[in-house]
Order: structure tokens, then C-alpha cells, then sequence
């Protein structure tokens, strides 16, 4: 009974007195807005210098006023020691200029920090893989030509010349996530008409009837090659690449430009496909190779929103 006496006594004090919480537990206004200029591409090269901006001057608070206090902005990479990149929000937007050292994942994180811890930081962060053009892609065979400046892999059948490894350096087409370091790599990808001017002097678009002459066989024209030390072909039974043409088939995938996201590749992984100089009304003729599948196959598609791997000819 004692006890049912006390707790009602308290109730009572709290309602005759009022029971008020701690202000010292009010919410403080976060930053917000942290952004950056514009995406960084998925691979970069090593030794190469890495700009990114970040717009700190876009800062604002969760409360919808500009931050009054002052505030750093930071950056660490890979979890290390922060540092101080600006102190100055209201005036600057400053690039930091980051040359990764060696092959590798990378995330640099970016803060902006309240000094006088006024407001809740702001973060945001980049991630890129940084890659050794020498070493990420391992397995192609052929003979090393010098083509239009180029290093390039050559191989050669009882009539022609092939290149062994799709065509890259050139000013048309597109590189694999918007990054040029991959272009060596992978090749570009190119539309039929952009393909069609692609090949240096004294070389060319194979015809359809040159590129069935290397034989129906997927598994001889694919190469058994790696990225980053994993294997590109997603393997299926029976279709182990014995690349026993020489023909180094990777599987870049393809461009479709009519979808709205124009920039992501589709099928890597999984396809390899080359453009012929053949057409049939609208449509150029093409040869291509998947994971599952034990025979090249043929196709038709788009001159001019279907993007594919080259291989020239003479």
C-alpha cells in the first residue's frame, strides 16, 4: 500500500509542479548539400592524376539557412588519417588532385565538419578502381604490331590479317563506363557507320563471308583472359575457349544508344560481338559469341544506335 502511495504522490508533484525534459537534448540542424561536380569514372590509371571537385560552397542546414559557424572540409582515402583540404565553405569549391600510386580499390571520403560542432557533418565519397594497363587484363596471344602508332596484336589465317584484340585509339566511339583507361583493354564500341572508318590505313571491316571463315566454333575464337586476375567469360558447360584460332574473343559486351541510359554497357561478361561490312537494307550484319552457346552466331542490328567491338582486317 505504501508503495501505490508513493508513485501517486509523484504523479501529483508533476502535474502541480510540471515535468520538463532536458534541454540539453534538443537537436542541432545537420549539414546538408555536400555534393560533387561531376561523377568520377569507375577506373582510373595508375600514376595518372585524379582531379575531383566538391561543391562546398553549396552548403546548407537542415533548417534551410547557410551554415553561420565555421566549417572544414576533409577528405581521407581508404580510411586513413583525414586531412584538411579547405576551411574557407563560403568562398571555395577546391579540387583535390589525387594520383593513385598503385593498382587497387579506392574510396576518398570527403567531410564537412563543424568546428565548433554547431551542426551534424556532411559526407559523400568517390570510389574507383585504379588500374595498370600492363598488368589488369591477362591471356591474349599474338604477334605485337606497330599500327597507326599503336601496339597492337596481329594474327594471321591462311588469307588474311587479323587484329587479335578489338581497335581503341581512335577519336569515334565510345570507351567501357566512360573510362579511357579501359580502352586499350576492351576496345571501344563503335556504330556500324563509326565502325566503318574505324580501321587505320590499309585495313578494314571484315565482310561476313571473311569473318564465317574462321569457323563456326565459339570456343576457338574465344581466349580463356582475365580482368584483375578474374576470368571474363562466365563459363558454361562444354564451353571452355581453347582460342585455338588465335582470335582472342573477350567478352566486352555491346552499346545499345536507343535505351535512355546510353552510357552503360550491356551483355560484358557474357558476349563478345564484332561488326562485318555487310548490310542488308537498314540493318549491318554482325557476328557474335555468348556464354552458352557453342557456335558463333549472326545478327542484324542498328547502324547507328547498336555500338560493337572491331576487328580489322587486310
Amino acid at each position: 500500500m505504501k508503495r501505490i502511495t508513493l508513485i501517486v504522490l509523484v504523479a501529483a508533484l508533476c502535474l502541480a509542479w510540471g515535468c520538463k525534459k532536458d534541454s540539453t537534448t534538443s537537436s542541432k540542424p545537420s549539414l546538408l548539400g555536400l555534393s560533387l561536380s561531376q561523377s568520377v569514372a569507375p577506373y582510373q590509371a595508375v600514376g595518372s592524376p585524379l582531379s575531383i571537385q566538391v561543391l562546398f560552397d553549396k552548403l546548407y542546414t537542415s533548417d534551410k539557412s547557410k551554415p553561420s559557424a565555421a566549417i572544414s572540409l576533409q577528405y581521407q582515402v581508404n580510411g586513413e588519417k583525414a586531412v584538411v583540404l579547405t576551411e574557407n565553405y563560403k568562398e571555395s569549391n577546391p579540387p583535390l588532385v589525387y594520383t593513385p600510386d598503385k593498382a587497387g580499390s579506392y574510396t576518398i571520403k570527403f567531410s564537412a565538419i563543424s568546428v565548433d560542432n554547431n551542426y551534424y557533418n556532411a559526407t559523400i565519397s568517390a570510389s574507383f578502381t585504379a588500374l595498370d594497363t600492363d598488368e589488369s587484363l591477362k591471356g591474349l596471344v599474338g604477334t605485337t604490331r606497330v599500327i597507326d602508332g599503336k601496339n597492337i596484336l596481329v594474327m594471321t589465317t591462311e588469307s588474311l590479317s587479323w587484329f587479335a584484340q578489338n581497335q581503341y585509339g581512335t577519336a569515334s566511339g565510345q570507351v567501357y563506363n566512360l573510362s579511357p583507361v579501359t580502352e586499350k583493354l576492351f576496345g571501344k564500341y563503335y556504330s556500324w557507320e563509326e565502325a566503318s572508318a574505324a580501321c587505320p590505313s590499309g585495313w578494314r571491316l571484315p565482310t561476313a563471308a571473311e569473318f564465317d571463315a574462321l569457323g563456326t566454333s565459339a570456343p576457338d575464337l574465344m581466349v580463356q583472359v582475365s580482368f584483375l586476375d578474374k576470368e571474363m567469360w562466365t563459363y558454361w558447360p562444354g564451353m571452355t575457349p581453347t582460342n585455338a584460332k588465335g582470335f582472342n574473343a573477350i567478352p566486352a559486351g555491346y552499346l545499345d544508344r536507343s535505351k535512355i541510359d546510353t552510357d552503360s554497357v550491356s551483355g560484358y561478361g557474357h558476349y563478345a560481338a564484332y561488326w562485318t561490312s555487310d548490310t542488308e537494307g537498314d540493318l549491318a550484319c554482325y557476328r557474335y559469341i555468348q556464354e552458352d552457346n557453342p557456335l558463333v552466331q549472326k545478327g542484324l542490328g542498328s547502324k547507328t544506335s547498336l555500338a560493337l567491338s572491331v576487328r580489322c582486317v587486310r
